[in-house]
């Protein structure tokens, strides 16, 4: 039988109390209390306000982790009349946004894959819709081999050198605008894939190329989507759906610990509804503080987005773009053993 010491390489420690400052993973026995107790996440998280990026935009590109994150493109209104495309970047410690250099070219709707000093963009180059390819190395932005399919408001999950991207929409395709393309990308080259089930956009996705997930979108002219489906690399699974219907979320983390919030529901509204899925069920969580759609997309990490994740940007109409940024976070508490 496995035992503590064997797997940890550690004894519990034995102490009369609780530690002061205990770690994460922490696990000891309490001889005051007669317990057994451990440290770490508890609870099911909720958001909290953090430090709005520089300007207000929606459709911007995210990748990386809470605390080493890259945002970049999207559009921004105020003050000006019609939107204005960005090639802006900015990079996120977990406390402060940094501007850093620009994009190759003005993009919106590219949602990203990867992390803060590996990641990349599929979508499209601001007024039209394009099979655009960036990326970036931490310092530099360059531009890739252009996708197989154009389209904006794709479904993009992975990395830079294992990605996807699949659906969106295009003018002019058959029947409603909306594609079923999937594309890999490998770093260098496209390959193209089997079509995902249903013409679709503005879904969102997380996950790796070979353990990939799916949910929401829109399907003209008037579903509202909450089917969800994982993705192995080849073949498409529909899996348990959202309880709310919603597009153009934000999201991330793996096929089986994924966080949507925000996002356009029934009725054209921005909604804060939040959902954790944990590889068979979905879960409400803790709403947004604030009503959000077409927020930045990306944050495809094979880690557990549910236990740190953070909604950047988007709108909430009226009054329109904002540079709201809040972190979702599941607490570390002591814990204390009992039996059954």
């Amino acid at each position: 039988m496995a035992t503590y010491i064997g797997i940890k390489g550690v004894e519990i420690q034995t102490i009369a109390g609780d530690p002061a400052n205990p770690l994460a993973g922490q696990v000891w026995y309490n001889t005051t209390a007669n317990t057994m107790k451990a440290y770490g996440k508890q609870g099911t998280g909720a958001w909290a306000a953090a430090t709005s990026i520089p300007v207000g935009l929606e459709y911007c590109g995210l990748a990386g982790i809470q605390t080493a994150a890259v945002l970049w493109g999207g559009a921004s209104i105020p003050p000006y009349s019609s939107p204005i495309y960005q090639s802006t970047t900015f990079e996120y410690d977990g406390t402060s946004w940094t501007e850093v250099n620009a994009v190759v070219q003005a993009c919106v709707n590219t949602g990203g894959v990867g992390t803060q000093t590996a990641a990349a963009a599929f979508g499209t180059d601001g007024p039209s819709y394009a099979g655009l390819c960036i990326e970036y190395d931490g310092t530099s932005w360059t531009a890739g081999n252009s996708r197989p399919f154009d389209s904006g408001a794709s479904a993009n999950f992975g990395t830079q050198t294992a990605g996807v991207s699949a659906t969106g929409y295009m003018p002019g395709a058959t029947p409603s605008g909306n594609l079923d393309d999937v594309a890999h990308y490998d770093g260098t080259s496209w390959t193209v894939a089997g079509n995902f089930p249903a013409p679709s956009s503005a879904s969102s996705a997380a996950g790796t190329q070979t353990a990939g997930i799916l949910m929401g979108g829109y399907q003209p002219p008037t579903i509202i989507a909450s089917a969800t489906q994982t993705y192995d690399g080849t073949t498409w699974t529909a899996v348990p759906s959202m309880g709310t219907a919603r597009y153009s979320s934000t999201n991330g983390g793996s096929q089986t610990a994924t966080i949507i919030a925000g996002g356009t529901t029934t009725g054209q509204s921005a909604t804060p509804n939040t959902e954790i899925y944990n590889g068979s069920t979905w879960t409400e969580v803790g709403n947004l503080g604030t009503a959000a759609t077409f927020q930045a997309k990306g944050f495809s990490m094979t880690a557990a987005a549910t236990l740190a994740f953070i909604s950047a940007g988007g709108s909430n109409r009226p009054p329109g773009f904002v540079a709201t940024v809040e972190e979702f976070t599941v607490p570390d508490a002591t814990k204390t053993f009992t039996s059954s």
